[in-house]
């Protein structure tokens, strides 16, 4: 009997099917996933070391998507003549598009230590843009904290119901006026990403040049 061409089990075969048991479930264990792929979860144990490594593979698994039309690939930076702006919008908009595919994902990730190679020379190279905004060490992972969670938010947003709030229960008030005259569903998370991007880039500017102006303000000593 001639050898299979490739492999039965891969590191990405591994990602793949534990992401859609994911998407399924919300959750995955070692057997669903080596069911999901006709093997003994024992064969799993071969190019994982257990549940928290094929957490990495998922996270790691979304980065091409993620980064796949970004001029800079998965370097922000190593693009000339982008602005730090430019860049910053576009890593929060590919992860929450990314994770907004797969949003029952995102708990799990939040549950875990990222460590996947992929994933850390994405944020290695988020922390430069926030430096090069001007963000030193003492609030450089701050602004990198800051960032993560609007775009994690707005992964998940992207999975809520057509109408978050039930309009029947605001027969009067801001929020009645609110809900009646903005969009529901896709639209409605399209335009308040859109809306919240605008307020994170420009709260980190602001933030960034007082910062800057505190460090350049003489002491009172």
């Amino acid at each position: 009997m001639p050898r299979p061409t490739s492999p039965i089990l891969s590191r990405s075969k591994i990602a793949t099917a534990a992401l859609q048991v994911v998407d399924d479930h919300g959750d995955f264990t070692i057997g669903q996933v080596a069911g999901a792929l006709g093997v003994r979860p024992s064969s799993l144990y071969n190019h994982v070391s257990g549940r928290t490594e094929i957490i990495e593979l998922m996270r790691d698994h979304l980065v091409p998507e993620w980064l796949g039309d970004h001029p800079a690939a998965d370097d922000f930076t190593a693009a000339p003549g982008i602005p730090w702006q430019d860049a910053l919008e576009a890593f929060v908009t590919g992860y929450r598009n990314a994770l907004g595919a797969h949003p029952r994902l995102v708990p799990l990730l939040t549950s875990s230590t990222a460590a996947a190679p992929k994933i850390t020379r994405v944020y290695q190279a988020l922390a430069a843009v926030l430096r090069e905004a001007g963000f030193r060490d003492e609030h450089l992972l701050d602004a990198v904290t800051t960032v993560d969670g609007f775009a994690l938010g707005a992964a998940l947003d992207l999975a809520a119901p057509e109408h978050i709030w039930d309009p029947s229960h605001f027969t009067d008030g801001p929020m009645h006026d609110a809900l009646h005259n903005a969009p529901s569903g896709r639209r409605r998370a399209d335009q308040s990403f859109a809306f919240g991007l605008q307020v994170l880039v420009q709260g980190l500017r602001a933030q960034s040049e007082q910062l800057k102006s505190d460090t350049s303000r003489p002491s009172a000593d």
